[in-house]
């Protein structure tokens, strides 16, 4: 039995009352109660807030759409049909759902054809005999492959495919969501990468400006190893992927957010005071009290090596910290080819720190560090580096919400 229940409510017919009656209420329009909006001029302060929109006309929800842009939402359309394909047109993603029909496969070859391809075997076998002409080549893979592909049913897609940005092979709505799960993880990664890279660039500025004025540079071994373990960090963790259920919150929408600049200048912050603290310290433990020489060649020093220990621990710091994860996209746990990576670059830098590996530490044309105090000191400083940073980023996601 269908039951309903008329209401008496108060309505003016405001942006702030729709607003209002959605939060106690779901609401929905037909096609009639879309025209009705339409004819009263509301339909701009109304579509924000509905919730269902049925049994339209193709021009309606080509109108609704556009209505949905004009307020500043960002709409995505799926339909079947061509009654579509305005729709589709006017939105700002656009999926096609193509029904299961398929075009038949040729039919099979006909008696005659069979004994004209049996009697021209046979003759191509009798001139074989005679040493009249070689056999044909055989046919390649791709050959094959191209007749065993002319002979499966071909997918019929239809008008709505050729409007739509998207093609779902499905009649199901569930490949919505799926791009809006890889679309986030996309954008994620996006904005991983910029910040990664934000605060690379501007700890290199600062090494190659301040310090170098203080005769520190790197060799090229270090600078080599530097920029392929970056190489290697950028390439696991653009792969990461997206999680099976849809976050309520969105991730910032643009790299130029207020959330971006907040996390870029707190943990810069932070790397700019652990790397001047670290400079102190391996200027005080340099023997040489030689002045510094901005355009010598370059030698291996203390100080070189105390800045290129913290600075390699910094970039593990910044691609650790601000991999995002969930809600977005899998866990750094998940990523096993990053965790792994970054792991062993962690107890590389360690053991380089104490001098544990000397091979690898002459191969960097890096200085032992005979001080235990200075090791230890250093360490300290890279724990204190990554718990701030790591601070710092928890800090403004809990204040922007991300």
């Amino acid at each position: 039995a269908r039951s309903t229940t008329k209401l008496d409510l108060k309505f003016e017919p405001t942006a702030k009352s729709f607003k209002k009656l959605a939060k106690s209420y779901s609401l929905c329009a037909d096609g009639d109660g879309f025209e009705a909006l339409c004819a009263a001029g509301l339909l701009p302060m109304a579509v924000p807030h509905l919730s269902v929109l049925a049994r339209m006309a193709p021009d309606q929800k080509q109108r609704a759409l556009a209505a949905l842009k004009s307020v500043g939402l960002t709409s995505m359309m799926c339909g079947d049909g061509t009654n579509d394909v305005g729709a589709l047109k006017a939105s700002d993603i656009s999926v096609a759902l193509v029904n299961a029909s398929y075009i038949a496969p040729p039919p099979p070859k006909g008696n005659d054809e069979i004994e004209d391809s049996s009697g021209a075997l046979g003759e191509r076998a009798g001139l074989r005999r005679k040493g009249a002409r070689r056999p044909p080549k055989p046919k390649t893979l791709q050959e094959r492959l191209a007749e065993e592909a002319d002979s499966l049913p071909a997918l019929k897609l239809g008008d709505a495919s050729i409007a739509a940005a998207f093609t779902a092979k499905s009649a199901s709505v569930v490949s919505c969501v799926d791009i809006i799960l890889q679309g986030r993880c996309t954008l994620v990664t996006t904005l991983q990468m910029c910040k990664i890279l934000a605060l690379n660039c501007l700890v290199s500025a600062y090494g190659l400006s301040v310090l170098h004025l203080q005769g520190v540079r790197m060799g090229d071994a270090q600078a080599t190893t530097t920029a392929l373990g970056m190489a290697a960090f950028f390439l696991f963790l653009s792969s990461s992927k997206p999680l099976s259920k849809l976050s309520p919150r969105p991730p910032p929408s643009s790299v130029l957010s207020p959330y971006v600049f907040c996390t870029v200048i707190g943990q810069f912050a932070v790397h700019l005071a652990v790397l001047a603290q670290s400079v102190r310290l391996g200027l005080a433990a340099e023997t040489s009290h030689a002045p510094p020489e901005p355009d010598a060649d370059f030698e291996p020093s203390t100080i070189n090596s105390v800045v290129f220990l913290v600075s390699t621990a910094m970039l593990i710091t910044t691609f650790a910290v601000n991999y995002k994860g969930k809600p977005f996209m899998e866990p750094l746990t998940a990523n096993k080819g990053l965790m792994i990576s970054l792991a062993a670059a962690a107890a590389a830098v360690y053991a380089l720190t104490i001098d544990a590996i000397p091979d690898m530490s002459n191969a960097l044309e890096l200085v032992p560090l005979q001080s235990e105090e200075l090791r230890s000191d250093l360490l300290g400083l890279m724990a204190t580096d990554f718990c701030l940073s790591w601070a710092v980023e928890k800090f403004i996601s809990t204040v922007f919400r991300y």
